[in-house]
């Protein structure tokens, strides 16, 4: 704008100028023309008063004066067109002058005049003459510039003051220009009406306060909507990615970055293939850009991840792709879980099956001896009992597993409830001679007495089972600051390092030959370990092979009350 109003001024300043001179140059040019007509008139008539009183010598007197001082051209021609008188030249040299339009206007009109050019086109020659009484004319002649000579004499002058002009005009349209930008570009855009400007610009200023009101009504509008997309996104425990339509990215909470190992401040702007190669993640993208739906999984770093990528379509162009990544790793974990589950399930169920249905048959085709026959309905009796407690662990398992046990919460006082399974227990510690002992203080902690009943009975029964001829458990029941913590330790068989972190495991059996012969499920070290989750209690496991084992049970202090 500053460019357009400068080279306007000057522009007009420029044609101003030249278009002035020209003006006052023809102006001028016509005034001095003029006088110069009357000049040559009024001379005409004192030369023909002169004349007309000393007849030729009067002429001839004109002749004598230097050339320098001669006044201008007078010729006299007859009426025939010969030239009688001429005081630059010599008259009997000279050419007849009948056919010159001055001369034949005179003879016919009594007066007549004409113009003509030099051949340069420098000077001009007006020419007057007048029919004298004797028929004879008399003619003046003035030599002047013309208009192209005198602009051509004129012209270092003139452009002298034109190029000072322009100048002038320069300086004049940088200043105004200047004065004219300077209030425009003082407009300050958040507050346009503060100022007063030209009133030209009040429409404009008007418009563009309503317009800052729309965008910071909008803007407003959108950082809120921001801000709780943003508080909806970091805190999701699913990943989601916001690609455009060169798979550049454009947000990515902080799910995504922990699930794929990514830096969030690095990955804005980049292409999400440079910040994970992975095939399927390729494979899955390039079916989004398609305009398809795609699912897949993803593999990495011990974890597995469903992405969803589902496509931004405005008709049928592509503007972008919504990634959403879902760590189902646990749950494929419990489907694994769940499928070993069944299998183990399957297992052990069929073993007191086949041994049930294989004694019946063998009763049934009378094969055997009659005195024989209670030893067989003891046996399947035995393993009746082995599968109602296995059926009976499978269903405390899955009641766990589910953390919905259709058991109320109540004060439970483990040293009492210890008390009372060491009991139940003795029988079974006195046949294998270990010794049995309950120390500690009452501590009540709020729980489901079933539930922690089968836990601390199952730790004691499998430290009993697997002890030594003439052993010893200790149940320890401690109150600390921050938790109460149950210890049941043996001087049993202990468990090796390779099996520890697998005993809590359903159907894990250490030895599974000695386990057949003790008798067990492979189930209550699994029960201790969701009864355990279920109260929020850590569980711990320290042993040592032939020396015996200690396991730990620690209720957070939440759980603690009536201390």
């Amino acid at each position: 704008m500053k460019r357009r109003i400068f080279s306007a001024i000057c522009l007009l300043s420029l044609f101003a100028v030249l278009l002035s001179s020209s003006l006052f140059f023809a102006v001028v040019y016509k005034e001095v023309y003029l006088d110069k007509q009357q000049e040559v008139r009024n001379e005409l008539v004192l030369i023909r008063t002169g004349f007309t009183q000393g007849n030729l010598a009067y002429l001839q007197t004109l002749q004598s004066v230097p050339e320098r001082n001669r006044l201008n051209r007078i010729t006299l021609i007859s009426a025939k067109g010969v030239v009688l008188f001429d005081n630059y030249e010599t008259a009997a040299t000279m050419e007849n002058h009948l056919d010159r339009p001055e001369v034949i206007s005179a003879l016919q009109n009594g007066s007549g005049e004409a113009v003509r050019m030099s051949d340069t086109l420098h000077q001009q020659t007006y020419y007057y003459a007048e029919r004298l009484a004797d028929g004879t004319v008399l003619r003046l002649a003035l030599t002047t510039a013309s208009i192209w000579g005198m602009l051509f004499n004129l012209l270092p002058s003139l452009l002298l003051i034109i190029t000072l002009v322009i100048l002038l005009a320069f300086w004049l349209a940088r200043h105004e220009t200047q004065a004219i930008i300077q209030p425009i570009n003082a407009i300050n855009l958040q507050e346009p009406l503060e100022k007063d400007t030209y009133d030209e610009l009040a429409p404009l200023l008007l418009r563009i306060e309503q317009q800052n009101k729309e965008i910071a009504a909008r803007m407003a509008e959108l950082s809120q909507t921001r801000s709780e997309f943003i508080t909806i996104t970091e805190n999701m425990s699913n990943g989601l990615i916001l690609l455009n339509q060169r798979e550049e990215i454009l947000t990515i909470n902080r799910s995504a970055c922990r699930l794929l190992n990514l830096k969030a401040d690095q990955t804005a702007g980049r292409k999400l293939l440079t910040q994970n190669r992975s095939s399927v993640l390729q494979n899955l993208l390039q079916k989004a850009e398609q305009g398809e739906i795609a699912e897949a999984v993803l593999q990495q770093n011990q974890h597995s991840y469903q992405l969803l990528a589902h496509p931004v379509l405005n008709k049928t162009e592509l503007q972008g792709i919504v990634l959403l990544i879902l760590d189902i790793t646990e749950q494929q974990a419990a489907e694994q879980l769940r499928r070993e589950f069944a299998a183990n399930v399957s297992h052990e169920l069929k073993t007191p099956l086949q041994s049930i249905s294989g004694y019946a048959e063998i009763i049934s085709n009378h094969l055997v001896k009659a005195e024989d026959i209670p030893e067989f309905v003891d046996r399947i009796y035995r393993e009746a009992r082995r599968l109602i407690v296995l059926v009976d662990d499978i269903m405390k398992i899955s009641r766990l597993d589910e953390n919905k046990p259709s058991l109320t919460e109540e004060p439970v006082d483990l040293y009492r409830l210890t008390q009372d399974i060491l009991q139940r227990l003795q029988p079974q510690a006195a046949a294998k001679q270990v010794h049995l002992e309950l120390k500690g203080v009452s501590a009540e902690i709020r729980g489901v007495r079933q539930i922690l009943d089968e836990m601390i009975y199952n730790l004691c029964d499998n430290a009993i089972k697997y002890n030594k001829q003439g052993g010893r458990v200790d149940v320890i029941i401690e109150r600390l600051p921050d938790m109460l913590r149950l210890r049941v330790i043996d001087t049993g068989i202990g468990i090796a390092p390779e099996d520890q972190e697998h005993v809590f495991e359903r159907f894990y059996r250490v030895d599974k030959s000695h386990s057949q012969k003790i008798g067990g499920t492979g189930l209550g070290l699994s029960i201790v370990k969701h009864g355990a989750r279920y109260h929020h209690a850590e569980l711990e496991l320290q042993s040592i092979p032939n020396q015996g084992t200690t396991i730990t049970l620690s209720f957070p202090f939440a759980n603690k009350i009536n201390l």
